[in-house]
């Protein structure tokens, strides 16, 4: 009986275990006997999620707002990857969790109450009365927290308090345009404070405001360059820093190196200021990030950080995970440097009032937020600022005075490799790349010539070796697009998009290639241009169709249509064997004969090879070897596949809601439609959805879903979702049956896939090939003839080395 019992415990067991994982996310060992210690374990597991309670008052979060148990992380934050406010560990969506827009894994909820840590985490905060311990994010009650910072910073290297006050020079060396720094303190500096506003008081040292009075400096009016006392003469000139203690960090003066930027390596920030650099490891840190505290406070969390340069935990204020950070050592709270030098408020010119920094969790707000610069929603487990009053709300990432939070805006340079008038730094905006506020660059004004571009876009190379192009064949820079292009609607030959003329661009005059400044930085930047060259992908594939059809291979079209009917046929028995004599007349009432090996003499000598076309899919009957079905009088044929092998129904990929049925070419002579497939009238037997009114042509019907085109190196793949792009081979984009390139933006249309490779036409002797863009070794512009029209170079076109140039519409014509 017990024996009985036991089995009857295990096999309960087991059937809980089916799921590799319970509830909490603790793995099972049902891949072994279950001995007693597991049996307790495992039914413990689920009695305690079983018996969790549906909401509890958990005193780490807020005692007015109890959290909710559910089964699965809502829907509407899946997206975000929402981590744990207690583990910060991901939370896995189907699991259970505790939430109140508050996030934390039900496991984590139930260890810490039945622990104690709940109570412990509320209410030890530590030592953070400490008067020494500073504390973040910068207030409107202490606007120079980071210029003290640097202070004290300077007084740990400093001898004497006598040394620093007294005995401060009226000048110093030169600024950038050879200007002396003038002193301004208490007593002279009524003069620049008339001059210049307080948003343009910036230090050029350490992008800090200076309060004046009480903070004397050095400055130069005219070029609108200041510095503190203490950033011109007080510090250190090397020091040991705690995020790099293999090295000393020697000081680079901003005056030294005035058009200098660079990425600080402790917060991570793009600065303009004096840094401190390491040469052999190309570390630099700018100064508010050299006089860090090794021990801050935070207001975003109740207990005390300290420094930690290893990566583990996800910042809980932006969600990276850098390596500068400061943590918490009562909890798993960790936040890097670059947050915990944001701003608390700051003003934005979308709202009157001041937007405030929020901290997860966020109370009293019944409803999501989300960004009004990028209108996407914000993660209620990051930081972001947000006005009350007006319920607006911005990534801190949207804000340019937290991207550029160590950039002083107004600093003028002079720089004649960059521009042979002085410029003015500002805020993200361009004319050369066409982007604004959304860039991640800063950006320089001219006033002369009255123009901004982003730094990135100022030190663009004038010629580069892109290898997606062609090597031999350097790209140019141009401030805009030419004026003999201008007329095409020029597309970039990486992004697709068209190219707006008064933009830069870099283009090859030689191969007629045209690409955006920005996507041609971009791929460079990123490796993409050596991904785009050497990656073909599986084009070698031996049934992977290659197109156009050719000389090589006239009958591919005919080709696919035998394999699209094979794939519906049981037996080749079924198609190779007993084809009828005669068949069904055609529209004059006269039936068709049978026209194999044996038999096919006669209708050869009396037809030209032009007039044996097929009346069903519309390509050339090859006599022999196609056999095929005809009526000479009325020169009207069928292959032999067209008339009595294709499927009467099907399912198409570009019309999945219905079935399409075969409507022969026999019972409608005269009929003629528009294939929605490749959009090109036809003739032929076709395919229906009367309910639809869809049509489409043998051909389409039979088209892979991937192809080889001899225009693009890559396999293409078939897309009926219609895109912003552009056709590479037509222009248009009208119609959404598209192929497109998984590895690069290249797209064809259906309807230039089929053209053919080579054409014929009466105004020339010779064949006409397809070209293909970039046309490289073309000195002269193609027309076409007659009309004397430019052709679009960046267009399909028919060409003929001796003669005769026409586009891909009238040259077939």
């Amino acid at each position: 009986m017990n024996q009985k019992k036991k089995k009857t415990k295990e096999k309960r067991i087991k059937h809980c275990s089916r799921k590799e994982y319970d509830f909490q996310g603790n793995r099972f060992g049902d891949s072994f006997s279950i001995n007693a210690v597991l049996v307790i374990l495992s039914l413990w597991h689920r009695r305690r999620c079983a018996s969790a309670p549906p909401k509890l008052i958990f005193k780490s979060h807020d005692i007015d707002h109890p959290l909710v148990l559910d089964y699965s992380l809502p829907e509407e934050y899946q997206k975000y990857g929402v981590s744990c406010n207690l583990c910060r560990e991901e939370v896995d969506p189907s699991l259970w969790l505790y939430y109140c827009r508050y996030f934390a894994h039900m496991k984590c909820v139930l260890s810490a109450i039945e622990s104690g840590e709940d109570r412990n985490i509320n209410e030890d905060v530590g030592d953070v009365d400490d008067p020494d311990l500073v504390h973040f994010p910068v207030s409107e009650d202490n606007p120079s927290l980071l210029y003290q910072l640097i202070q004290k910073f300077a007084e740990n290297f400093s001898t004497s308090t006598d040394e620093r006050s007294g005995g401060k020079s009226d000048k110093i060396s030169h600024c950038s345009n050879g200007h002396s720094l003038v002193l301004f303190d208490q007593l002279n500096n009524k003069k620049v404070v008339e001059t210049e506003s307080s948003e343009s008081m910036i230090c050029d040292g350490c992008v800090q405001p200076i309060l004046s009075p009480p903070d004397s400096f050095y400055g130069c009016i005219d070029c609108n360059f200041f510095l503190h006392t203490i950033c011109a003469a007080e510090l250190p000139r090397e020091i040991q820093h705690a995020s790099h203690p293999q090295h000393k960090l020697i000081r680079c003066d901003r005056m030294s190196k005035p058009n200098a930027f660079f990425t600080c390596g402790f917060c991570y920030h793009l600065s303009s200021g004096m840094f401190y650099r390491c040469d052999s490891c190309k570390l630099y840190i700018d100064l508010v990030c050299a006089a860090m505290p090794s021990e801050i406070k935070h207001a975003a969390h109740k207990h005390k950080l300290i420094h930690d340069n290893l990566k583990g935990y996800r910042c809980a204020g932006c969600g990276w995970n850098f390596g500068n950070s400061f943590r918490c050592d009562i909890c798993n709270y960790k936040i890097d440097v670059r947050c915990a030098r944001k701003p608390g408020r700051i003003k934005h010119r979308w709202d009157e009032h001041q937007l405030c920094m929020m901290y997860p969790p966020v109370k009293g707000h019944p409803h999501d937020f989300n960004c009004e610069r990028c209108s996407e929603d914000i993660d209620p487990n990051s930081w972001f600022y947000h006005c009350r009053e007006c319920d607006t709300s911005f990534h801190d990432g949207c804000l340019d005075q937290v991207r550029f939070t160590n950039i002083k805006c107004g600093s003028i340079v002079k720089d004649d490799d960059l521009h042979q008038h002085s410029l003015k730094i500002s805020l993200p905006v361009s004319k050369a790349c066409g982007t604004d506020e959304g860039s991640k660059d800063f950006s320089y004004l001219c006033k002369t010539c009255l123009f901004f571009i982003h730094n990135r876009c100022a030190s663009a190379p004038p010629k580069l070796i892109f290898k997606s192009h062609d090597i031999d064949h350097p790209l140019v820079l141009d401030y805009s697009l030419p004026e003999e292009y201008q007329k095409y609607g020029v597309s970039c030959n990486l992004c697709r998009e068209q190219v707006d003329p008064s933009l830069w661009l870099y283009y090859c005059a030689y191969c007629r290639y045209f690409a955006h400044m920005k996507c041609v930085l971009s791929a460079t930047e990123s490796g993409e241009d050596r991904n785009i060259n050497g990656d073909v992908g599986d084009v070698d594939d031996p049934d992977l169709v290659h197109f156009p059809v050719s000389e090589d291979n006239p009958s591919l079209l005919y080709q696919l249509i035998q394999k699209f009917a094979e794939n519906f046929s049981t037996s080749t028995d079924e198609r190779s064997g007993g084809k009828a004599d005669k068949i069904r007349h055609c529209g004059n009432g006269h039936s068709l004969v049978l026209f194999d090996e044996l038999n096919n003499k006669k209708v050869v000598e009396t037809e030209s090879s032009e007039s044996m076309i097929c009346d069903g899919c519309v390509q050339p009957i090859l006599s022999p070897p196609d056999s095929f079905y005809g009526c000479i009088d009325c020169n009207f044929f069928l292959h032999t596949i067209c008339a009595a092998e294709l499927p009467r129904e099907f399912q198409h990929a570009s019309h999945p809601q219905h079935k399409l049925i075969r409507c022969d070419r026999m019972s409608k002579p005269n009929a003629f439609f528009i294939c929605r497939f490749c959009n090109t009238l036809s003739s032929g037997m076709f395919y229906r959805c009367d309910s639809c009114k869809f049509y489409i042509d043998l051909v389409c019907a039979a088209m892979p879903s991937e192809i080889k085109h001899a225009a693009h190196k890559h396999k293409l793949i078939y897309d009926n979702v219609k895109r912003d792009r552009c056709c590479a081979g037509c222009g248009w984009n009208y119609f959404g049956n598209i192929f497109r390139c998984d590895i690069c933006n290249y797209q064809i249309d259906v309807r230039c896939a089929r053209k053919p490779g080579r054409n014929k036409h009466r105004w020339d002797e010779h064949q006409l090939c397809m070209m293909y863009p970039p046309v490289k070794a073309m000195q002269v512009n193609s027309t076409k003839f007659g009309a004397i029209v430019k052709i679009s170079p960046p267009g399909l076109n028919f060409k003929c080395g001796s003669s005769y140039t026409g586009n891909s519409y009238t040259a077939i014509s």
